[in-house]
């Protein structure tokens, strides 16, 4: 991530001063100064400032800097984040400052226009036919019931299949009255739409959304599908070992299942291409095929679809960089750190622990812990082909 000079605008003087502090911890190559909204533009007049950050509280108005901004230093980019006042002032820096990280990476890496370009082209979410029946059936029963039974039986196939779960998201966060948090975990997403909504979304996946599981191209697909399946399950174990809360063990779990929905959309929407091709094992050399064939890698066509269906960047981050985590923003134990140990441990693709990143998130004795937990199933037994 290329060094920069960010200006922090916050009217009180708690959160500032400290999200500097972090900010030059984290990113030791940054300019990062802090400064009160009256006196903003005047430290923009004397320039050096490429990127402008507003702290947001949650019970007070944020700075109306961007319109001036905009105006008259068109070159300066601008960016608002919301602190939390019950936190105390390091805490909420420090997750500030993984926000600004992460938004930044993923700015760079997702704002490629050929890779808008190519993944505005795809269309068809792939789902897996045996798991798409067993979820109409399930939808059925519970609307014969009146809506009584719980919705636990749709939640457990949606866990089983990326697409599904990124049709459900997709909608879930598209838009969420009430509030403007991403829903990332299937559980809520589930509860949020409610049967009816989701028996409608069913309703619109045409049978050409299901993916060919016969021939060459069908094993490929069946692997892949595996892979994200084994990949969810290792980083929630992974997530449970680290003594993650629930909801942070849901978002390990989705994060390892839409990790490699990249190259689902590459088989539903590209078949022709996609089938032709020899995939090779190795996840870097898998990676720069996809760049010779589709234009982008699957990490970032799924990190870019994530971020256009409404999940949040810490989710967006763990499918767009678990190749190479140093690249990205978080450091410490988090959906990143979560997918890329299942992959290395899964040993799939070849992928080597990236040392650099677990050294700089105090996470390097971690990989003899978490190779104990390997044990996940080769084999799915409820779902398949």
């Amino acid at each position: 991530m290329r060094a920069r000079s960010v200006l922090i605008v916050e009217s009180a003087e708690s959160v500032g001063p400290a999200l500097s502090q972090m900010l030059h911890r984290f990113y030791p190559g940054w300019s990062v100064a802090a400064c009160d909204p009256a006196v903003a533009m005047s430290v923009l007049r004397d320039g050096g400032v490429d990127t402008v950050v507003t702290i947001k509280g949650e019970h007070r108005g944020g700075c109306l800097l961007a319109e001036r901004i905009r105006d008259y230093y068109p070159s300066v980019s601008y960016a608002t984040f919301t602190a939390n006042a019950a936190e105390s002032p390091e805490r909420t820096a420090n997750g500030l400052a993984q926000q600004i990280g992460r938004s930044f990476a993923l700015q760079e890496r997702l704002g490629d226009p050929d890779l808008v370009r190519v993944a505005s082209r795809f269309k068809r979410i792939p789902v897996i036919s045996s798991v798409f029946e067993d979820m109409c059936f399930a939808i059925a029963s519970d609307l014969a019931s009146g809506g009584e039974r719980d919705l636990a039986e749709v939640v457990r196939l949606v866990d089983q299949d990326p697409g599904l779960a990124a049709q459900i998201l997709k909608h879930a966060n598209s838009p969420i009255p009430g509030g403007d948090r991403s829903l990332n975990a299937i559980p809520a997403a589930v509860a949020h739409l409610g049967v009816g909504r989701i028996s409608s979304l069913l309703l619109g996946v045409s049978s050409s959304d299901h993916l060919c599981t016969a021939g060459s191209a069908g094993r490929v697909v069946q692997r892949d599908w595996h892979d994200a399946v084994s990949t969810a399950l290792l980083s929630r174990r992974i997530a449970a070992h680290e003594q993650m809360t629930p909801g942070e063990l849901d978002s390990a779990y989705l994060a390892g299942l839409l990790h490699n929905v990249g190259r689902l959309m590459f088989a539903a929407n590209m078949p022709q291409q996609f089938s032709a091709i020899d995939w090779p094992r190795p996840i870097a050399t898998r990676l720069a095929r996809e760049r010779d064939v589709f234009g982008v890698p699957h990490t970032d066509l799924g990190a870019l679809l994530l971020k256009l269906w409404g999940l949040d960047d810490e989710m967006t981050e763990a499918v767009g960089f678990y190749a190479d985590p140093v690249e990205g923003a978080s450091r410490g134990f988090g959906p990143l750190a979560a997918v890329h140990g299942a992959v290395v441990l899964l040993g799939r693709g070849d992928l080597e622990w990236d040392k650099e990143f677990l050294l700089e998130s105090g996470l390097a004795d971690r990989i003899e812990r978490w190779a104990q937990l390997d044990d996940v199933p080769q084999t799915v037994a409820t779902a398949g082909f």
